[in-house]
């Protein structure tokens, strides 16, 4: 037997054949409506009463609820019912659960659709102030993306039906099933001595256990998507939901992440609010003053090192910077003041002496810093424009507006580029030619 004698064997009753696309159509309309309708009404029900919900759950479990269940028990949805068609299986056995998962949650793209509309319900709820959202990134982004694959080939998948001789889309052929009118079964006249009543009874038995079944099915599974967004809403009595997050094997663990390292800003404040949430204020106080002791030695031994290593080697920059870097953030202006001058008489150029008397003005420490401006300046063969504007700031902070005028000048003739420099000596100008308008 070849494929085309398989496909003609195992074929729809040649009577009906395939359901006419038509009322496929139809019964896919009600079907997705029904299934969209309840999912909000599952989402936005359980967002009023507990104030979340789960996007993702609702929307599976009502897969579940009005196609999976049913189409496994009857072969049929109350779309397809209602419009006179059934599913059936191709290779004329029971329809099977998992194949009838598989068919509706990958073949018509119903699991990655709960997946995305978990996004979308997200995206909604933070527009409206009544969740949070964040966009998906990484494995998040890469599992986004193949969802929305899978949806744009459930889709594209329909188009097989009408090509297809048996009338089958991608989720047809995926689980091997055929979409077929209901066949209307005659009244049957049972003859006593054809049929066994007992065969009759066994047959409503089993009617009546399929029935029993799918009914408890669809109230476990409507119990599911109605019940447990509340159940991870409620809070348990007597307990603070924040002392969940910070529990006693927490707290352990930050304190050892303390014991390693205390001189640690981000441990300790860690440790200190676990500790003020548990209600344990006596020991985060003992935290606070902790790290304070170990931050302060630990500046200690930093400053006790630098200046050990100043001292083995006096003309190494590198410390001497991190030195006064540190006095500086210390606010020990003049321990930093001593370190640095003593560098300068060390050193003797006139590069450094310069950049100590920039470091001074900067500072407000504006008398000094025209002292050694004016003495790097003498000393330099060659001086900035540069270091003649710093002259001329200090001076002109200090009121001295002829001297701060003649610098600025001078670092204008040395570099005309100074556009800032040039401002400063309109300033210093209009200051010197007021009095002589008042008068």
């Amino acid at each position: 037997m070849d494929v085309k004698d398989f496909d003609l064997e195992h074929s729809p009753d040649p009577a009906t054949g395939p359901a006419p696309l038509g009322p496929r159509i139809l019964a896919g309309t009600v079907d997705t409506a029904a299934i969209i309708l309840l999912s909000t009404a599952f989402i936005v029900g359980a967002t009023v009463l507990t104030g979340g919900s789960l996007p993702l759950l609702a929307i599976f479990v009502t897969v579940l609820i009005w196609s999976v269940a049913p189409l496994t028990a009857f072969g049929a949805t109350a779309g397809m019912a209602l419009f006179g068609i059934r599913l059936a299986s191709r290779d004329g056995d029971r329809l099977d659960l998992l194949e009838i998962l598989f068919r509706e949650m990958i073949g018509r793209g119903w699991f990655p659709v709960a997946y995305l509309g978990t996004l979308i319900v997200g995206f909604v709820g933070s527009v409206t102030g009544r969740a949070s959202f964040t966009l998906p990134v990484g494995l998040s982004l890469f599992v986004a993306a193949i969802a929305a694959f899978i949806v744009v080939l459930a889709t594209l998948g329909h188009i097989n039906i009408l090509t297809d001789a048996q009338g089958r889309g991608l989720a047809d052929l995926m689980a091997k099933t055929l979409v077929t009118p209901r066949r209307r079964t005659p009244p049957v006249v049972i003859d006593p001595e054809v049929e066994d009543p007992l065969d009759r009874e066994w047959a409503r038995m089993r009617r009546v256990r399929r029935l029993r079944a799918f009914v408890v099915a669809e109230l476990l599974l409507l119990g599911v998507v109605v019940g447990v967004p509340p159940l991870m809403a409620m809070e348990l009595p007597g307990i603070d939901p924040r002392s969940i997050d910070t529990s006693a094997l927490e707290i352990e663990g930050l304190q050892r992440r303390f014991s390693a390292n205390q001189a640690s800003a981000a441990v300790a404040d860690e440790l200190v609010e676990a500790l003020e949430i548990a209600g344990r204020f006596e020991e985060a106080q003992e935290i606070r003053e902790r790290h304070e002791a170990a931050v302060a030695a630990a500046r200690q031994k930093r400053e006790a090192f630098l200046r050990s290593a100043l001292e083995r080697d006096p003309t190494d920059w590198e410390v001497f910077s991190l030195l006064v870097e540190f006095l500086d953030e210390e606010e020990r202006l003049e321990d930093a003041r001593e370190v640095y001058a003593a560098y300068v008489e060390r050193d003797g150029t006139p590069e450094v002496r310069a950049g100590y008397g920039i470091w001074l003005y900067r500072r407000d420490l504006n008398e000094e810093a025209v002292v050694e401006l004016e003495r790097a300046i003498a000393e330099h063969e060659q001086p900035s424009g540069r270091l003649h504007a710093f002259l001329g700031l200090a001076a002109r902070d200090l009121g001295r507006l002829e001297e701060a005028k003649a610098a600025f000048e001078r670092a204008l003739e040395l570099d005309p580029e100074l556009d800032r420099t040039r401002g400063y000596l309109a300033e210093v100008e209009a200051a010197l030619a007021a009095p002589l308008t008042e008068e």
